[in-house]
């Protein structure tokens, strides 16, 4: 029964992905900054995509399996729960990317090493803890929002009747 919770959480934590990249697209071009977009090398959005789809899938899934008879009280709690777990995630693995990416560069370029580990761990510190209040409070919103959206689907799906995610959660 767990195969069922994992399949729902992969496609509503695609789905929530989608319509986040639809909707900041929609906002990049409203506001004329997609031209900025072409300096993004492919492979690095398609890295930037796929940390963002993980942590949705994963902050969907945590979210899912601790709603009981799909309560939607409970759905939303998980779901801010759950978000701010994916939003941490996302945030936090962007930071360190971008830590590394310039620490190495600053060696290459001859800093002591020591001076660039130093600098590394100030940075991922600081910005990770003030940076992943935001980013638990941002992530939090949105995963208001696709709660919501993952309790109709629940709902008018008919998966009430057939399904139990926190069933399947206490037996994985």
């Amino acid at each position: 029964m767990a195969e069922g919770l994992r399949r729902f959480a992969f496609a509503m934590g695609t789905f929530h992905v989608a319509v986040l990249a639809v909707v900041v697209t929609l906002g990049a071009y409203v506001a004329g900054e997609l031209g900025s977009l072409e300096e993004l090398h492919p492979l690095v959005g398609l890295a930037l995509f796929g940390v963002l789809w993980a942590g949705s899938v994963i902050g969907t899934y945590w979210a899912l399996a601790g709603v009981h008879d799909h309560a939607l009280h409970i759905a939303i709690q998980r779901g801010i729960g759950g978000g701010a777990i994916a939003g941490v995630f996302v945030f936090l693995t962007f930071l360190i990317g971008v830590a590394l990416t310039v620490a190495v560069g600053r060696v290459v370029d001859g800093d002591p090493m020591t001076d660039v580990i130093a600098g590394a761990l100030f940075v991922v510190a600081f910005y990770g803890a003030v940076g992943g209040l935001v980013a638990a409070v941002v992530g939090g919103a949105i995963g208001f929002m696709f709660s919501l959206v993952d309790w109709v689907v629940l709902r008018l799906g008919g998966i009430s009747e057939a399904w139990t995610p926190s069933d399947e959660h206490r037996s994985a």
